[in-house]
């Protein structure tokens, strides 16, 4: 398995969070792919779907609400 889904699968709600947090606030960062790779992990049972889905919307929420 690529080493970046590994690290995903380990620490990827932390990584997600920050990472939906910094692209929100307004950071040229993309956080689709990472979005993407979330969603396949879930998809193969590596990733619980509605933490992923909630740390997202958490970190969206966190930063339109600064």
């Amino acid at each position: 398995m690529h080493r970046a889904f590994e690290f995903l699968i380990h620490h990827g709600h932390g990584v997600l969070l920050a990472w939906v947090f910094v692209e929100q606030v307004g950071v040229p960062v993309p956080a689709m792919p990472l979005l993407l790779a979330a969603g396949a992990l879930a998809g193969m049972g590596q990733m619980n779907y509605f933490a992923a889905l909630f740390f997202a919307v958490l970190g969206a929420l966190a930063a339109d609400s600064i």
